[in-house]
């Protein structure tokens, strides 16, 4: 028998996401099936749902995971330390319980729900032995104060990294390491204990929220505490193009780009760029018509593109 020494020695991957309420329900559906559209069965697919979630999901939500081969798993509660995982109710604390969760891949990638697909991937390439992937933060949205980072990385008995970055828009000021965790891709196949990115970034996050006395936005908990887990862990931080994590919120069109991922936050940013008006076709292309319709019946106080939006198309036409 013929072995294909290259598929036999790929890295496996796994892409996971959050389902948590309608809105993103809606904004699953067009990552599921933009994942599937220009990736085929190249990658896992899973999607966490928390058990009060999955008690809610749409019906037409798991039609559409299944069409797409998405598995749905219960995001269970989980303890750090003997007390829960985060100092009260923090939505985005979901992420990190579910990078914590166990897979069976090489490489785990973590997408926000509102981020599409629109170009083939390769995270198996991206995404390096003794590394960590993300994209660098469009603005300071931590810290300025470079103390507060002093402070925190001594918490954990870390040294400041020598590593700068630096933001992509506003002020473009240079900071430590600070990353947008809207993509977060690290290894799963590591040496020693099996203490992979997801689950040293919750025991960081979980500390940092219950114990480190630093003022600071508490949303933005999860960004903050993810470069100090990976400084733990002795991961490197290389940069990563930002077309694996395209901002586009109030961001015009630019044809020079080729983004492979768009991070939409809203839909009407969504709509205003060229790749917006693919959606419907994408939807059908993998769903079939009787899906797509009813996908965009069920979440169409979402999905519902502005008149003015509408026109221009027609206009275009």
């Amino acid at each position: 028998m013929d072995i294909d020494l290259d598929t036999a020695t790929k890295p496996t991957v796994s892409i996971f996401f959050i389902l948590d309420g309608p809105k993103l329900e809606a904004q699953a559906i067009l990552l599921a099936t933009t994942l599937r559209f220009f990736n085929s069965n190249r990658y896992q697919i899973i999607a966490y749902a928390s058990q009060e979630a999955q008690k809610n999901i749409q019906r037409i939500t798991f039609r559409v995971m299944k069409a797409c081969d998405v598995e749905i798993r219960p995001l269970d509660p989980i303890r750090v330390g003997g007390r829960t995982a985060f100092n009260g109710h923090y939505p985005h604390g979901n992420k990190i319980l579910a990078a914590a969760a166990p897979r069976s891949s090489d490489i785990s990638v973590f997408l926000d729900s509102d981020t599409v697909c629109c170009a083939p991937l390769d995270f198996e390439k991206l995404v390096q032995p003794n590394t960590m992937a993300a994209v660098v933060s469009d603005y300071a949205t931590g810290w300025y104060n470079q103390k507060r980072w002093v402070t925190a990385y001594g918490f954990f008995d870390q040294e400041l990294p020598e590593q700068r970055v630096k933001f992509y828009r506003g002020r473009k000021l240079t900071s430590p390491p600070y990353y947008n965790a809207g993509m977060v891709g690290f290894r799963e196949d590591v040496a020693g204990g099996d203490q992979h990115l997801g689950k040293v970034w919750l025991d960081t996050a979980s500390r940092f929220d219950w114990d480190l006395d630093l003022k600071y936005d508490r949303v933005f908990t999860d960004q903050l505490s993810l470069p100090i887990a990976a400084t733990r862990m002795g991961l490197k931080m290389p940069y990563i193009e930002p077309i694996y994590n395209y901002n586009i919120m109030r961001r015009p069109f630019d044809p020079k780009l080729a983004p492979k991922i768009l991070h939409y936050h809203r839909f009407i940013d969504l709509w205003n760029w060229p790749f917006g008006r693919q959606i419907p076709t994408i939807l059908e292309a993998t769903l079939g018509s009787y899906l797509a319709i009813r996908a965009m019946r069920v979440f169409r106080s979402y999905y519902e593109m502005p008149r003015r939006i509408k026109e221009a198309q027609l206009k275009n036409r």
